[in-house]
């Protein structure tokens, strides 16, 4: 009685139900229960955005974007074998932080019932899955800084960042071919952009000096969104693979803070260039004949493979990418661990062992290496890391 009085005296009373904090440390663990000795259920990297729901001192209970990944009793949930998910059975199911109901698997709450919970990992009777963001828990207050500015777009990012996949394989029949008029389903020219200058940028010219490059390369891309807004099929694929190649570069070599913040935020633009790129043809996807017959028309297929997989995967190319190394083990996963941007993932791995990826969890990095051969059922690119380094700061 006394914690839910404490809890109810100390939780925000501001008229919303949060407040945006900041993680302020490196590799910050956030626990299931307000003790130093609980589950951790996440750890956050510095910079990372978290929604404050209450606060008891030393802690402050916390939301994370995305969700907190937890476990859940198998014979509660049913699996729906076309999406790959599954369903909450009843209305007062819970969340554990252990595959286990002892005392130490503490609960973050309950599922809404019909919940969608995509499964990352099953061990025997228990499933662990996404949860809802709406579940919370608990970090030391000392290692978030309270912030009133908006981080709505900083959440919406991480959110997608951390796009939760199914290990279960989803059987998709093949695309069959039907006689319709494929004038509504042509896919025009995109907009030619001319990047003969842009490509004069090797590697060696923008470790000696980006500001040229950016001078050039800065303007390019601003048009480019412009005309992808206007007309999405404008979406140039040679040229956003060419730009993440060089912002790449910017981050291996500079120590200038400045060109730092500007590949940063050139790589978020092109991001969010390919999200709504990918939004529009998955709406295209949904909207034509052969989706209501339960296909997929197999042009638009492979243009959301492509910008979904925007690197030239051949084996034995040689490449450096960017972007957040997640965990995500599957049954029977050789390489659990991916390196993954917005609408971006490739499978990761530290072919003599010199990285130990799993202290990279959560953390920006900057790779390189060699693509392998493709794995898994979804046939996801291998990348063997030869070089890694922790993705600079502006500051």
């Amino acid at each position: 009685m006394l914690v839910a009085l404490l809890l109810n005296f100390c939780a925000l009373q501001s008229g919303a139900d949060f407040r945006y904090a900041e993680v302020i440390s490196d590799q910050v663990e956030i626990r299931a229960f307000y003790d130093a000795k609980a589950v951790v259920v996440f750890t956050a990297a510095k910079g990372t955005p978290v929604k404050v729901v209450a606060e008891m001192y030393p802690w402050s209970k916390v939301q994370i974007p995305g969700g907190y990944d937890l476990w859940v009793y198998k014979s509660l949930a049913t699996l729906d074998s076309k999406t790959g998910v599954y369903h909450v059975k009843g209305s007062r199911t819970r969340s554990r932080s252990k595959p286990s109901t002892h005392a130490d698997s503490h609960s973050l709450g309950v599922f809404p019932r019909e919940a969608d919970l995509v499964p990352l990992l099953i061990e025997e009777d228990w499933i662990k899955v996404r949860a809802p963001e709406s579940m919370s828990a608990w970090v030391l207050s000392a290692e978030i800084k309270a912030t009133d500015a908006n981080l709505d777009d900083a959440w919406q990012q991480h959110v997608m960042q951390r796009q939760a996949v199914s290990i279960v394989e989803v059987i998709v029949e093949e695309p069959v071919v039907v006689d319709i008029d494929p004038t509504p389903l042509a896919i025009v020219d995109a907009v030619h952009i001319e990047i003969a200058t842009l490509s004069s940028f090797d590697e060696s010219k923008i470790a000696i000096d980006a500001e040229d490059f950016f001078k050039v390369a800065i303007p390019q891309l601003e048009t480019l969104g412009d005309q992808v807004v206007m007309d999405y099929q404008a979406y140039d694929f040679e040229l956003v693979s060419l730009l993440e190649t060089q912002l790449a570069y910017v981050l291996w070599h500079t120590s200038n803070g400045e060109h730092v913040e500007s590949a940063r935020a050139a790589i978020a633009k092109l991001d969010g260039m390919r999200s709504y790129y990918l939004s529009r043809i998955n709406n295209q996807l949904i909207d034509t004949p052969l989706a209501q017959q339960g296909k997929l028309n197999p042009e638009l297929r492979k243009l959301r493979d492509r910008a979904m997989f925007s690197r030239d995967t051949t084996e034995g190319t040689t490449d450096i990418v960017v972007g957040w190394v997640e965990f995500k083990p599957r049954a029977q996963a050789t390489y659990p661990f991916e390196i993954s941007r917005v609408k971006n993932n490739y499978l990761v791995q530290s072919a003599d062992s010199h990285y130990k990826l799993r202290d990279f969890v959560n953390r920006q990095v900057i790779m390189r290496g060699t693509w392998q051969s493709t794995q898994g059922a979804d046939g996801k690119p291998l990348f063997a890391i030869s070089e890694m380094r922790i993705m600079p700061t502006s500051k």
